[in-house]
């Protein structure tokens, strides 16, 4: 080989690629080393009980029945327009508000 194709290629764009191809497969197994060392020490951990009630069924259901409120109070509301539908559609809605709003809150605690 030539002197000048050497020089070429100590500081050519292929080398340099290679040289990093290199150090990325050595990192990868490196890391694959390190992690399977680490899964090795994992000491078992106790069950924690989680005091979360917020998965019961019963919240659920009133929210559904809360909706099923809001929407009847919207279904009122567009049947005739008078002051007793209105009235009847503003006191479902209120009612519904309220359920809702205190059923969310006690999931939150």
């Amino acid at each position: 080989m030539s002197v000048a194709l050497q020089r070429f290629r100590k500081g050519s764009l292929f080398n340099i690629i290679v040289r990093n191809k290199i150090s990325n497969h050595l990192n990868i197994l490196y890391f694959c080393r390190k992690s399977n060392a680490m899964t090795t020490k994992i000491e078992p951990r106790p069950h924690v009980k989680t005091d979360n009630n917020a998965n019961q069924t019963h919240y659920y259901v009133t929210l559904v029945i809360a909706i099923a409120i809001g929407m009847a109070g919207v279904f009122v509301r567009f049947i005739q327009d008078s002051f007793l539908f209105t009235s009847i559609a503003n006191i479902l809605l209120i009612i519904a508000s309220v359920i809702a709003i205190r059923t969310v809150l006690r999931i939150l605690k």
